[in-house]
């Protein structure tokens, strides 16, 4: 099977078998919908979830996106536990102690989302051509050029100021497809209560995400999480930096 990042050229003639999601990212098995051989829905093995479909030298360069997942995977678990500890304490501790802190490269966490819808793309059979900005080689040229890319194309923060961030599935992501274009327009996923949308097209449906209008901070440099009602306690903080 063909690398699908050959158009960045250098391709190794070795295949390497792709996790086509994140394998740091679970312990044992995942669900996945609406592929085309899992239309309604099948749970497999994590080690399972391999295809053919990067070449050993593009896979090996991608494990830095990798290592931004995990690490947001880890500050969302942290705030999590953080909040749930502060509203039930069982010491001052919990009451007074430091917020959870954590940092991110945020283009290497663009470069994940984008790698993520890459593989789901290619493995479910999907379209990428039609009315898009640039064609998708020249995504992938930029992206392993190190160009990343160019605004508004990027990662979005779904999420309104204040909002109430309330805990969810510990992670999920879906591709996002327009069906009257039959095209894939970008990613959206989730860790914890935080939800974001990787999108290349520059007017990405930030509603399709929540079902309900939903306001985007592009590339935000902060998220903050704080104790609820009138003195709030900020309880964790992640730094994306987005310097180059």
């Amino acid at each position: 099977m063909k690398c699908w990042a050959a158009a960045a050229g250098q391709c190794s003639s070795e295949q390497s078998g792709e996790h086509l999601l994140t394998k740091s990212l679970f312990t044992d098995h995942i669900v996945i919908k609406g592929l085309a051989w899992c239309m309604n829905g099948k749970q497999i093995g994590i080690n399972s979830a391999v295809s053919n479909i990067l070449c050993r030298s593009h896979n090996n360069y991608l494990s830095t996106a990798d290592n931004a997942a995990v690490s947001l995977k880890n500050f969302s678990e942290g705030a999590y536990l953080r909040k749930k500890r502060y509203q039930k304490p069982k010491s001052k501790k919990d009451l007074t102690g430091p917020a959870f802190r954590s940092e991110i490269n945020g283009h290497s966490l663009e470069l994940w989302a984008f790698k993520t819808m890459m593989n789901l793309t290619k493995c479910g059979s999907y379209s990428l051509s039609g009315n898009l900005p640039e064609n998708i080689d020249q995504y992938v040229q930029k992206t392993f050029n190190g160009k990343g890319f160019d605004a508004p194309t990027g990662l979005f923060l779904c999420a309104d100021i204040n909002e109430m961030v309330t805990s969810g599935t510990p992670y999920e992501t879906s591709l996002l497809y327009t069906e009257s274009e039959k095209v894939i327009s970008g990613l959206k996923f989730r860790f914890q209560g935080f939800r974001f949308l990787f999108s290349y097209n520059k007017n990405p449906a930030l509603a399709m995400l929540t079902g309900k209008q939903q306001n985007g901070i592009y590339r935000p440099k902060q998220i903050r999480l704080n104790s609820d009602g009138i003195g709030s306690k900020l309880l964790a903080r992640l730094i994306l930096n987005w310097e180059k």
